[in-house]
């Protein structure tokens, strides 16, 4: 089925033809659709099932390596002089059937302030006990590179499960909570911790988008909750090249706290 020649018919089913109904319009008649919610942009077979789905890169399970490189700003009015921090980062991502390796790695540059991020190793396993659910569980350690001597090895737990509510959308939630083994003269240190959840849409087969909300704690214990929005925006540009771009903005406070960045990655 061709779902842009059915565009042209709409007029015609509507004034002639009021019995047949097409909740997605892609061609198929809901009576015989078994996938009615397919995204509308998609190619579908005679059943009304989409005939490609975009993969996004942390469902891979194929023997791969991801290249990524991200750059992107953030600004912080708490800061001095509400100066823009800008941050690049290399990742590398491995993908061996269930299981995913990743090395990040960043480099701070501000107005009044530029160092080289700690460096993320992390290994993560998906298990999908139904068609549609799919978990990841997770760990690795946070090594520091930069030139802040108190600055420890720190290490990360994570879990989250996405849950595939048909061809179209995706709900998801998870957490992360990090052993913090920073040492500060000035203050105190707790262990970090985040929770999210969210949904995102597959727009097409190239495109998607995601809106998440998540609370965060700092590891300084002076500093309260966090609250945050992020959004983001992914593009598959072929087989091999991809893009995203990311937003995220913090909410319950009055000063400005934002991001936004954006992403170029290969797959080999």
């Amino acid at each position: 089925m061709i779902r842009y020649i059915f565009i042209f018919n709409i007029l015609f089913n509507v004034l002639y033809s009021e019995n047949i109904k097409d909740y997605d319009m892609d061609g198929v008649p809901d009576n015989i659709d078994r996938c009615i919610y397919t995204p509308f942009f998609n190619k579908v077979d005679k059943f009304g099932c989409t005939t490609t789905r975009l993969t996004l890169p942390e469902d891979k399970d194929n023997h791969s390596l991801d290249i990524i490189f991200n750059y992107g700003l953030s600004h912080n009015d708490d800061s001095m002089d509400r100066e823009n921090l800008f941050k690049s980062r290399l990742e590398l991502n491995y993908y061996r059937n269930s299981w995913i390796y990743e090395l990040k790695t960043a480099y701070l540059n501000g107005k009044s302030f530029s160092d080289i991020d700690d460096t993320i190793l992390d290994i993560k396993r998906h298990f999908q006990p139904k068609q549609n659910i799919k978990l990841t569980v997770g760990g690795g350690a946070k090594i520091p590179i930069d030139s802040f001597k108190k600055d420890k090895v720190d290490y990360i737990f994570l879990g989250n499960i996405n849950y595939y509510m048909n061809d179209t959308i995706l709900l998801f939630l998870g957490s992360t909570y990090t052993f913090v083994n920073d040492k500060s003269s000035k203050e105190k240190i707790n262990n970090q911790y985040s929770y999210y959840l969210g949904g995102g849409y597959f727009i097409s087969k190239k495109l998607y988008g995601s809106l998440s909300y998540s609370i965060n704690r700092s590891k300084f214990k002076t500093q309260h909750l966090i609250s945050i929005i992020d959004t983001t925006l992914f593009y598959q540009i072929n087989k091999k090249w991809f893009t995203s771009l990311h937003y995220s903005n913090e909410l319950l406070d009055d000063d400005l706290h934002n991001s936004f960045n954006c992403t170029i990655g290969y797959s080999f």
